[in-house]
């Protein structure tokens, strides 16, 4: 098919008597108030042979532009310099005349690019021509029949259909809305008005599929287009950008990834009228002031954590961000290499080569979510009148922020379960049972709750393996760092004193010394907030002053704020050696655990779940009814119990031979639960976790949270022992199971070859309990390493029923 200005189907020519023909009928009435300016115009244009019938070509209006920009002034007045407007003939896309404006933009040249790049060449014929023929028909017959046109020929104001045009000064690409008057242009018939059937004409009212109907009924050589069409170009630039970036922020993820928002930033930068803004967006979560922008993630891209974090920053609370997540109120700065108040934060803002920031709280019901960072390479480019225009866009990025959160949240949930609290695989298959049974009950149209999952017949076994006085030793720890620093403290103090005598200074020493003397293990854990708040709050704030008596005094501040440590502001030698010593501890403790359980979890499939605090203690719990078919093996549990005892001399092995590199030397004890009475768990959604289910089993819950501090009757002494596996039992059936495992472990040199047996002090809500106990055999010198001993022996691991 032809290109659309050479199909067009009429004859069209380019003519502006009819412009000049609405100037003599202004001029013949003087009530107007353009009578005389018409006058003028009629006078001057009335001569030109150019402006006064039919032209071939638009060339020959050259030497005629000052007449033409008279002829044309009631419409395109020459005092609006930024006027985009111009005049073509009859549905053409070649212009005629132009503003300066139109000129320099080349607007006629780019429109008719991009109408092309827009619509195919059928596209543009069809419109085109129907729109011919609804003037044809307004103008001839009197006839209004609204088409259906595959585009508006009229205007092109909706974003896809608007112009773009690149501005060569800002680099910017700005976008233009046309706009076409058509009210110069007439239609003339060439020798018989043909004859219409309206009936079917108006079968054609929004249907663009009749052109050939229309074609046929109207041929086109029956009609001839003569006059002057005008354009006129609207700047919504902006109007186009706040359309774009509304869109953009209901796609899903565009706020989760760079190019999301770099897409984002190139319509910011055409809604700004800033060709070298930078954007980032920081999502801050629940918390107080600046302290929820540090625990912040970027959003796709952020200025500030353009390294992922939040950069170090003593005087954050003192920030250009603090404040603007404070006040929920723009905080704009032309020049941050002139800004008096900058920190740490603006600094690093800055060494990425921004200098104008204006920073925009994004807020939804009253709490901040999020900030949209702006920034430029140029000082001062960033005015105050973009303030007023983010307030438009900073509900659309606030609500999308929000959603963008919410998606992102989702998906670390998603990962924290299939990480970390996933269902254990044991039971996962009675988890999907419940799941689909639900999907079913949904699609029948049933509401109901959902499906209880409760596993029955569960024999349990415990394991504890604790660190022995833990409580009684981080005390200890608290009272010696708190001492050093009460003494460094007051070694300030004496010094100050020495240098130039004080009362308040005396009385200082006083209290500082009275806080030493009531110091003792056995102290609340108020005590040492009031000492430590005592001396930050009243102590600390006096050096800088008390450095400035003497050169001994700024040498015992120095030694002061020396010892403390830089994160927490305080002593912490002797927390951080016994807080250490408790972490290898349990690290050890959970590695052989987790190591050894992988072996036991294909001997015989059962659930199990750790919990690790001082030490280490875990559930362990097997049964037919955690597998969806499998037969009772009698050997099962025994297996698994002799596993157990096994594994806890590994434990205490490993933690032996560790023990020289402990900062603070810890002991471990070990204690196993025997019940043989079976149990049920139910899983308890609300704190997503399985919990031992009917009154009776939750005596083994109470049994379980007492044992560790069981006492041997009549004399008063620990059940739980460093170096030995204490077993407490019920029933004498157990214990002869157990001791028979044991027995197994002594000639294997596992343990020693003493058995002690014991009956316990009642405990509140517990009584009846007896236990045995047994060392930990260490290997000396020339012996056979244990761990190589218990791996042969657990491949030998299947043991028969007593």
């Amino acid at each position: 098919m032809p290109k659309p200005h050479e199909a067009f189907p009429f004859a069209t020519t380019l003519d502006f008597s009819p412009l000049v023909d609405f100037w003599r009928e202004v001029a013949s009435d003087p009530g107007n108030r353009w009578h005389s300016l018409a006058q003028t115009v009629v006078q001057r244009v009335g001569t030109v042979p150019e402006l006064n019938g039919p032209l071939d070509t638009a060339e020959r209006l050259a030497a005629h532009r000052p007449d033409v920009e008279l002829l044309m002034s009631a419409f395109m007045s020459p005092s609006n310099d930024g006027l985009v407007a111009a005049a073509m003939g009859p549905w053409s896309m070649v212009p005629a005349y132009a503003t300066e404006a139109a000129r320099m933009a080349d607007l006629v040249g780019k429109m008719r690019e991009h109408f092309r790049k827009t619509y195919d060449d059928d596209e543009m014929y069809v419109g085109m021509a129907m729109k011919a023929y609804g003037f044809i028909l307004r103008e001839i017959y009197d006839l209004e029949i609204p088409f259906e046109l595959p585009f508006s020929w009229v205007s092109f104001r909706d974003v896809e259909s608007t112009v773009p045009m690149q501005c060569p000064e800002s680099g910017i690409t700005r976008r233009f809305s046309v706009d076409f008057d058509s009210r110069f242009v007439r239609v003339e018939v060439v020798g018989e008005r043909p004859e219409i059937d309206a009936e079917a004409i108006a079968h054609c009212a929004g249907d663009s599929s009749c052109l050939p109907t229309l074609l046929e009924m109207l041929p086109p050589e029956r009609f001839a287009f003569r006059g002057v069409t005008m354009l006129f170009a609207e700047d919504v630039t902006a109007e186009a950008a706040l359309t774009a970036i509304r869109d953009d922020l209901l796609l899903k993820d565009v706020l989760l990834s760079r190019d999301g928002i770099l897409h984002l930033q190139e319509h910011a930068r055409a809604f700004m009228g800033q060709a070298d803004l930078e954007m980032g967006l920081i999502g801050i979560e629940r918390g107080d002031g600046i302290d929820a922008l540090v625990s912040g993630r970027a959003i796709g891209r952020s200025l500030l954590l353009a390294e992922g974090h939040t950069p170090t920053c003593p005087q954050r609370r003192e920030s250009l961000y603090a404040q603007a997540v404070a006040s929920m109120e723009p905080v704009f700065v032309e020049d941050l290499e002139c800004c008096g108040e900058r920190t740490g934060l603006e600094d690093h803002v800055q060494s990425l080569g921004i200098k104008a920031l204006l920073l925009q709280p994004l807020h939804v019901d009253g709490e901040v979510i999020g900030l949209l960072e702006l920034g430029s390479p140029t000082a001062g480019a960033l005015g105050t009148v973009n303030v007023f225009k983010l307030e438009k866009i900073q509900g659309l990025f606030a609500l999308g922020l929000r959603r963008s959160i919410e998606e992102q949240e989702d998906r670390i949930q998603a990962i924290i379960k299939r990480d970390y609290t996933a269902i254990h695989p044991v039971v996962e298959w009675r988890f999907r049972e419940a799941a689909r049974n639900r999907l079913q009950q949904e699609l029948r149209g049933e509401v109901e709750g959902a499906e209880e999952i409760v596993f029955r017949d569960l024999v349990p076994l415990y394991g504890l393996s604790d660190i022995r006085g833990s409580s009684s030793m981080r005390n200890t720890a608290v009272v010696a760092d708190l001492l050093i620093q009460l003494e460094l403290a007051k070694a300030v103090v004496t010094s100050a004193q020495s240098a130039r005598p004080q009362p308040a200074l005396g009385e200082l020493h006083h209290r500082i010394t009275r806080s030493i003397e009531s110091l003792h293990p056995a102290m609340a854990t108020e005590d040492e907030t009031s000492a430590l708040d005592y001396l930050q709050t009243e102590v600390e704030p006096l050096f800088d002053h008390l450095a400035s008596l003497d050169a001994s005094v700024s040498q015992a501040v120095e030694a002061y704020r020396t010892a403390l440590d830089p994160e927490l502001g305080i002593v912490y030698r002797k927390r951080k050696d016994f807080e250490e010593s408790v972490s290898m501890v349990n690290e050890t403790i959970v590695r052989v655990l987790h190591d050894q359980e992988a072996h036991a979890q294909s001997l015989v499939p059962h659930y199990f779940e750790l919990f690790k605090t001082d030490g280490v203690d875990y559930n362990i719990y097997v049964g037919t009814s955690l597998q969806r078919s499998s037969a009772e093996d009698p050997l099962d549990l025994p297996n698994l119990r002799l596993w157990q005892l096994m594994t806890m001399c590994r434990i205490d092995s490993a933690l032996h031979e560790r023990r020289p590199e402990l900062p603070v030397p810890l002991d471990a004890t070990h204690l196993i639960l025997a019940q043989n009475m079976p149990l049920a768990i139910r899983f308890r959604r609300d704190e997503k976790r399985f919990d031992v289910d009917g009154a009776y089993n939750i005596r083994y819950e109470i049994v379980k949270k007492r044992i560790d501090k069981a006492t041997i009757r009549g004399t008063g002494e620990r059940l739980t022992q460093p170096g030995t596996i204490s077993i407490a039992y019920s029933q004498e059936r157990e214990a002869a199971e157990y001791r028979r495992y044991l027995e197994y472990l002594q000639s294997a040199g596992f343990v020693e070859s003493e058995i002690e047996a014991f009956e316990l002090e009642e405990m509140q809500g517990v009584f009846g309990l007896h236990a045995m106990r047994v060392r930990v055999r260490h290997p000396e010198a020339g012996d056979p390493d244990i761990s190589s001993a218990l791996e042969a022996a657990a491949e030998d691991m299947v043991v028969g029923p007593a």
